[in-house]
């Protein structure tokens, strides 16, 4: 049922993911998905929960919605999920989707959230995730998003971020995400974007990044 009610883009689909989150949706996923460590389902759909629920084109609403998320522990059980479950796939996008949903937004939420997701290890996590799974174009798309989304912002600990980042491998993984899937537009410009954000910027012309 929440899985369909936070979907849409437009001014409806923010009014059902506000209702959700205002009836608990946010806190009973967490619940849910710490209940059931091993069930593939559960982390999936509950995942899949948090992330929708807590996108937003409401700024403010979304914000508290996202702080919300973080403060039941959204970001930590996204982790522990993609870890839990390296085989499952649809696990693996999910989470990469809380990581990339929460850590969205430059007002301080996204700070704070992007903080807290890198103490929990999200960036060592995606990485794996993303090595794991190279054919996989879902989850190389959204590892870079997530990927992306954890170590943006202004604050004082980005540099540590991006530092963190590429010691756990995120410029192989985009770079090989890159490789690998040539012909996806969009994987394109999310492992370029990463890229640049980790200070190596794709050549225009070179061979290493087919696709540019």
């Amino acid at each position: 049922m929440l899985l369909t009610v936070a979907c849409g883009d437009d001014g409806a689909g923010a009014a059902r993911r506000q209702r959700a989150a205002d009836a608990g949706a946010l806190e009973a996923a967490v619940e849910a998905l710490c209940a059931h460590p091993q069930a593939v389902g559960v982390q999936e759909h509950g995942c899949r929960v948090l992330a929708n629920v807590c996108c937003s084109i409401d700024a403010a609403a979304g914000a508290a919605r996202r702080q919300r998320a973080a403060g039941a522990e959204a970001l930590e059980v996204a982790v522990r999920a993609i870890r839990a479950h390296p085989q499952a796939v649809a696990v693996l996008e999910e989470g990469c989707a809380v990581l990339a949903s929460l850590c969205c937004g430059d007002d301080d939420v996204g700070g704070a959230c992007r903080q807290r997701a890198a103490d929990a290890e999200a960036l060592e996590a995606v990485v794996e995730a993303m090595e794991a799974h190279p054919h996989s174009a879902a989850v190389q798309l959204r590892g870079c998003r997530a990927l992306g989304s954890v170590c943006c912002g202004s604050d004082a600990a980005v540099k540590a971020r991006l530092q963190r980042a590429i010691l756990a491998g995120a410029r192989a993984a985009a770079t090989s995400a890159r490789q690998a899937h040539v012909g996806n537009t969009r994987l394109q410009s999310a492992g370029r974007a990463l890229l640049t954000q980790l200070g190596f910027p794709p050549v225009v012309g070179s061979p290493r990044f087919n696709g540019q």
